[in-house]
């Protein structure tokens, strides 16, 4: 509000009467003004001059009349309510109040020569002991005294009496010019009074501990003295710049997510004094999800920066030397403005509202960025990486599939193997793969192979990378369950905050059970040898998103020849500057030196055993180093590690390729009969067209709407038996289950008239001419002629006499395309068209009388 409207809201409200709005604020301004002149008269009555101000923290008289530490400075704003503390908030506040206490120190030092003096194990066990039981020793020590007559002061005898657990708590308490509230209180509103800050010292060390108001709580020692405490949610800030950083601006950012304590535990300290609390607020980072930016309030409220005060204007009535401390200690405020640049030479330039430059769709980089900048001397863009989601992969359904290079050993090469990785990455963590399981093997396998199908649908890829692929899988499951552990599961925070905290790509049931499952000794035990075994493991490559079969096909392209072993190591685990990395300096000096002392070993290759496992031993089971994920060591035949899979996993694996190829050939000979089917629908409309036109009888030989129509249901029908017959397939994968299936089916399917003579009739115009004799063979449905299934319409017929040699066949397969093609071999034809000979009775086949 401008002060112009401030004004001239006060003067309306001055009119009394509407009809003469000038005189009415005249007269109530002049009376307004007389009132106030003679108040500055007046004495014993609270007026605008003497009334307290709306933050005022305690009237002095009430501080005269009370015991110095109890001396609060603070005031409550509202009544509040009564509560009863539980023992252990009882506990902890108290503890809090006698450790802060600054003539405490000679009790506690006695306590802990006392604790030393009746054998506790370490040092450790006597601050736990300290730390738990000072507050009964002080109590007995204190009465003992007092008892014997010693002189004590009376806080130490107040604070030894412990406060009553009946305590009042607040909502809003205002003290040395800053109002707090509880985190609770400021939901809803705009400002945000909740946050806090202290400073403590550890070890020598200055600490700022970050924290959320959560309870104000008002203990009262036997009404002789009260003391305020604010019950906070501190940030956990145990390990430097993980949970609290700051950047080389000074700035600070926290993250509530992971707090030191729940405070819950009688050992926890969630207390401190209102009066050391230092008023902060947090900004949420836009960029970083759980991140917040700590901006401290250094003005209080009803103070004034002038320029020039007299010394009796100075004392503000805020004792406030001392209480602010500097959360930002590495920011210089002391600028001298005469000789700021202002131009920044700290970092590189950027062009504002440059062309972006335009990439290649099967080249661009799959990051979602908060913006981009680009950079003038390089001109190349710098994007700021959230999660990876593959979007322009996702949408490219209805589209031709996206090419995967592949080397000769199964592994995806070159760009595109890099982003068909990424893919598999978003299948696990975006498409809601299952989780709550501590081995990929108790998957179920459809969902396992259900996403071999759905790379299928937008990659052209083969079975030769199956291997490979199922093993990306498997270590992205991982990854990913590994991620959500370090970034959302903290031991220190208690279960129900642990279920709430959750990533949203993930199922609040499947969290749950992994919340439950890291909470297992058994997988705490794995997480400890987890931990253990990738400690060891110092040689880490320098190669970032690139695979050892990328690195292995760019070396290829440069050199001229297929890489050793040795080089590949040497470029993966050496950095841009061609530093080698820390863990490998010493097995790469090792391979230079044995390159020179051993030439012949250049020349040999994997199996004859190279360089490489000349110096770095033989292969472990299941991975090759300096190949990548997917071939093992038997895979590529080395010395000493072949491996025989048994009779029956071979034959399984078998049949699951052999199954795969029936089922491609078959999805193949489907797609040709649709488009067959096609051409029929299109011939059955202009053949309908033509006889509504001409209106006459067709000619001989001619296809009419009937026997097109009838064409086409057979089609259909064969259509279906094929679908069926591919998911019968997918099904069917064990050849020895196969075998016995088809020997039940031989004795169950096989008619009774099987064997028996029948005549084939026309399937046009006119339809009563027989056109050839043969033998029936069967009428089963799932029988094979021409590599498709025969279907509940068709037979299989053995042709042995022709009568019409240029009779095109309803369903031509190879060489065989009319009836005189047909002779002494099977065809399908419609049972509808048969008629069976003088002795024969076959189901399906009706005999027909002249």
């Amino acid at each position: 509000m401008w002060a112009v409207e401030r004004i001239l809201g006060k003067c309306k409200g001055y009119v009394r009467t509407r009809s003469h709005p000038e005189g009415s604020i005249a007269e109530g301004y002049l009376f307004d003004e007389c009132l106030t002149f003679c108040s500055r008269y007046l004495k014993g009555c609270e007026t605008r001059f003497t009334r307290q101000a709306r933050n005022v923290d305690v009237v002095e008289n009430e501080m005269s009349n009370t015991i110095p530490y109890f001396c609060s400075k603070g005031r409550a704003l509202g009544s509040g309510s009564v509560v009863s503390l539980d023992h252990i908030s009882w506990l902890q506040a108290h503890r809090y109040v006698l450790f802060n206490h600054n003539k405490i120190e000679p009790y506690a030092n006695k306590h802990l020569e006392h604790l030393s003096s009746i054998g506790l194990p370490n040092q450790k066990a006597i601050d736990n002991m300290h730390h738990e039981e000072f507050h009964e020793w002080f109590r007995e020590h204190v009465l003992a005294l007092v008892e014997r007559g010693v002189e004590v002061s009376e806080e130490i005898q107040i604070l030894a009496q412990e406060p009553l657990k009946i305590a009042r708590k607040y909502n809003s308490y205002t003290i040395k010019g800053f109002n707090f509230h509880t985190h609770s209180n400021d939901e809803g509103r705009p400002i945000q009074n909740s946050g806090v800050a202290i400073a403590a010292e550890n070890l020598g060390r200055t600490k700022i501990y970050y924290g959320i108001i959560r309870e104000i709580v008002e203990l009262d020692y036997r009404h002789k003295g009260n003391m305020v405490l604010f019950r906070c949610d501190w940030v956990d800030n145990r390990v430097q710049d993980k949970w609290v950083k700051t950047d080389k601006f000074g700035v600070t950012t926290v993250n509530f997510n992971h707090l030191f304590s729940s405070g819950d535990k009688l050992s926890d300290e969630p207390f401190i004094l209102a009066s050391q609390a230092t008023q902060v607020y947090y900004v949420p980072e836009a960029n970083d999800k759980g991140w917040c930016a700590v901006v401290q309030n250094k003005k209080p409220h009803d103070t004034y920066s002038m320029t020039a005060l007299d010394d009796e204007n100075k004392d503000d009535g805020h004792d406030n030397e001392g209480l602010l401390v500097d959360l930002h200690t590495g920011v210089d405020p002391n600028i001298d403005y005469a000789f700021v640049s202002h131009v920044r030479t700290d970092i590189d330039g950027i062009v504002v509202a440059a062309p972006k430059k335009k990439l290649n769709a099967d080249t661009q980089t799959e990051l979602e960025s908060t913006h981009v900048q680009l950079d003038e001397s390089e001109g190349q863009e710098r994007e700021v990486r959230k999660i990876t989601t593959m979007k322009s992969i996702w949408g490219r359904q209805n589209k031709p599939r996206l090419k995967v290079e592949i080397n000769e050993i199964g592994q995806p090469c070159g760009k595109s193997g890099t982003r068909f990785a990424n893919f598999i990455g978003t299948q696990i963590r975006t498409k809601g793969f299952p989780l709550a399981f501590d081995d990929l093997k108790k998957i179920d396998l459809p969902l396992k192979l259900g996403l071999w199908t759905d790379a299928k649908l937008f990659w052209d890829i083969d079975q030769g990378i199956f291997e490979w692929y199922m093993k990306t899988a498997q270590t992205k499951w991982k990854e990913f369950k590994a991620d959500l552990k370090k970034d959302w599961y903290d031991e220190s925070m208690d279960y129900h905050e642990l279920i709430s905290s959750c990533d949203d790509r993930v199922h609040p049931d499947q969290w749950k059970w992994l919340v439950d499952h890291w909470l297992t000794p058994e997988a705490k035990a794995r997480s400890i040898r987890g931990k253990s075994n990738r400690a060891k493991h110092t040689q880490n490559h320098t190669a970032g998103s690139k695979s050892f079969a990328r690195v292995d096909t760019e070396m290829t392209e440069e050199l001229k020849r297929r890489p050793r072993r040795d080089e590949i190591f040497i470029r993966t685990h050496t950095h841009k500057s061609g530093v080698p990395q820390k863990g490998s300096v010493a097995t790469i000096a090792k391979l230079q030196e044995e390159a020179g002392k051993h030439p012949e070993l250049l020349e040999k290759i994997m199996k004859e055993g190279d360089l490489f496992a000349h110096v770095c031993g033989k292969e472990k089971n299941g991975y090759v180093r300096g190949v990548g994920l997917g071939p093992t060591p038997s895979d590529l035949e080395l010395s000493g590690t072949r491996k025989y899979n048994s009779t029956k996993l071979q034959m399984k694996m078998e049949a699951r390729r052999a199954s795969d190829r029936r089922a491609e050939q078959m999805q193949q000979q489907m797609n040709d009969m649709q488009l067959q089917m096609a051409e029929m629908r299109q011939m059955f409309l202009s053949s309908q067209k033509q006889q509504e036109e001409n209106n006459s009888t067709p000619r001989h030989g001619s296809h009419t709407p009937q026997q097109v129509k009838l064409h086409v249901k057979g089609l259909l029908e064969d259509e279906a038996e094929s679908n069926a017959s591919i998911q019968a397939v997918s099904r069917d994968e064990d050849p020895l289950s196969r075998r016995r299936n088809a020997n039940v089916e031989k004795q169950q399917n096989i008619p009774q008239g099987a064997g028996r003579d029948v005549v084939v009739y026309s399937m046009t115009r006119p339809f009563n001419v027989p056109i050839a004799k043969g033998t029936l063979q069967t009428t089963d449905p799932k029988a094979m002629v021409g590599g498709e299934p025969l279907g509940h319409q068709c037979a299989e017929i053995v042709i042995h006499s022709v009568f019409k040699r240029d009779t095109q066949l309803s369903r031509p397969y190879g060489d065989v395309v009319t009836l005189g093609d047909a002779r002494g071999k099977s065809i399908a034809w419609p049972t509808a068209m048969m008629k069976a000979g003088k002795s024969t009775n076959v189901p399906g086949i009706t005999k027909h009388h002249r």
